[in-house]
Parts: structure tokens; C-alpha cells; sequence
């Protein structure tokens, strides 16, 4: 699958990897990793990265593909995906993040301009709505007059194992929120690679994950629940993290409710 599947350790909200290196072979500087059994490649100064693997995809199938089709596959594959390692105090005991009804203090006009507006749609500017991504965002519309369509999650996965998601769970500071999309559609792409997305509407319901995604302080852990438990799992970054935090208070300027 790609991205590939990641296991990953967590305890008291503190996500960690096991890893062990070993250097000065020979007078060069080396670094033999291990992630729970698995190998890994390091960095010059011995900080230990999981090597990422990718299983299933036919030689003879990826052979059929078109070179977009191997371009786009090794872009994906040379990502890091690498999970973040957060120092977080011991002591530190997940909260669930719940809505406020707080003052915003931020200018209309300057969210706006760090979103894209095409089509009355507003989004984040590196948002787009194909079958050749994947990504996670808030997205809404405005009309001329003014009039605004509720808020919308957006979820986009591209890769060359189908998962057939049914859930999504993240895991925002440490605690779970879980959200069940209504209509997820499938197809297949060029080559080796299908596509699943959902864009659902987000109702009072979803108002505590909605605000808890716009105000994360620390990791949000994005997770497709698939068949068989195959699962899809991420780290949102922090440009994503501030992108739902620009769309969910302009749409509050605009008039959105929750």
C-alpha cells in the first residue's frame, strides 16, 4: 500500500519507535537501525528513519503503467513517513478538546487570503478536488449573495492497494475522535493505482472533532479504518493543522454555526 502501513507504539498520548544503532565501522561513520525487527536507513548524524517498504504491487503491473503513473508512484514512495517523535511530559493525560463559543479576533479578509476562493469554494490553496491525491480538509461554499453551505470534510486517498475505508479516527493530542463518512466513493486510475474519497457534510454532531482539528497543540494522527483492519495512518502537518483552524473561523465570520 502506499503510503505504507507504519506500526506505531503509544502511550500516555506519547508516540514513540523502538529503534538501535550501531556507527564507526572501518573509521566511516555507519548506522545499522532496526524499527521493532524491521531495517531502516539513517541520517549522517546516526538519527535512525524507518526505511519505508512498499508490498503487493505486481513487477508486471507496475510495468503497464504509464510513466505519469511512475512518476507520481515514486513521489509518493520518496516521502517521508517517518511518525514524529513528541516530548511530551510524562505526567500528561489526554484531554478531550470540546467547542467554544470564543471571541475571534482574526481579519476576514486576511484568512481569506491564505485560502483558495475558485468557484465559491473556500479551501486551502494546496487543496484540489482530484482522484490523484491524498489529503484531509475543510472546505464550504459562499455564494454572491452571501449564503454559505455548511462545512464539508474532505477526504481523498490514492494509492496501489485498494482499502475500501469505512471510518476515520483521529487521534488529536492524544485522545480519539471518530467520524463515519456517508458515501465514499471508488474507482480505479491509471496503471496499478485506485482512488477513494469522501466529502461529507459536518452537522452540530461533529462539533467537538471540528474544533478540536482547529485547535490541536500538539500531533493530529489521521487514520483510515479499511476492510480487514487495513489501515491508512498519517501524521497531519502543521501547515494542515493551521489550514482547518483558517477555513473553520472564516466560515464562523461568515455566518457558520455548529
Amino acid at each position: 500500500m502506499v503510503p505504507n502501513k507504519i506500526s506505531m507504539l503509544m502511550g500516555a498520548g506519547v508516540l514513540a519507535a523502538l529503534t538501535s544503532c550501531a556507527s564507526l565501522i572501518n573509521g566511516a561513520k555507519t548506522c545499522q537501525c532496526t524499527l521493532n525487527g524491521g531495517e531502516c536507513t539513517c541520517c549522517q548524524n546516526g538519527t535512525c528513519k524507518p526505511k519505508v517498504v512498499v508490498e503487493g504491487a505486481p513487477a508486471a503491473a507496475a510495468q503497464q503503467s504509464s510513466s505519469v503513473d511512475k512518476s507520481k508512484l515514486a513521489a509518493l514512495l520518496n516521502q517521508d513517513y517517518s511518525i514524529v517523535h513528541y516530548d511530551v511530559p510524562k505526567a500528561y493525560v489526554p484531554q478531550r478538546i470540546v467547542w467554544v463559543d470564543d471571541t475571534i479576533r482574526d481579519n476576514a479578509d486576511q484568512l481569506q487570503a491564505q485560502l483558495a476562493s475558485g468557484g465559491g469554494k473556500l479551501m486551502p490553496k494546496s487543496a484540489a478536488f482530484a482522484n490523484n491525491r491524498n489529503d484531509v480538509f475543510f472546505y464550504y461554499t459562499r455564494d454572491n449573495s452571501g449564503a454559505i453551505s455548511p462545512l464539508r470534510l474532505c477526504v481523498q486517498y490514492y494509492a496501489d492497494d485498494p482499502l475500501q475505508y469505512d471510518k476515520l479516527i483521529f487521534n488529536i493530542d492524544g485522545f480519539e475522535y471518530t467520524f463515519t463518512p456517508k458515501n465514499v466513493k471508488r474507482g480505479k486510475g491509471s496503471g496499478v493505482m485506485i482512488w477513494e474519497n469522501s466529502d461529507d457534510p459536518l452537522t452540530a454532531a461533529d462539533r467537538d472533532l471540528v474544533y478540536a482539528l482547529a485547535h490541536s497543540k500538539q500531533w493530529v494522527q489521521f487514520k483510515l479504518h479499511g476492510r480487514g483492519n487495513m489501515n491508512h495512518v498519517k501524521m497531519l502537518t502543521d501547515q494542515q493543522k493551521k489550514d482547518f483552524y483558517n477555513v473553520l473561523t472564516l466560515y464562523r465570520l461568515h455566518g457558520g454555526t455548529f
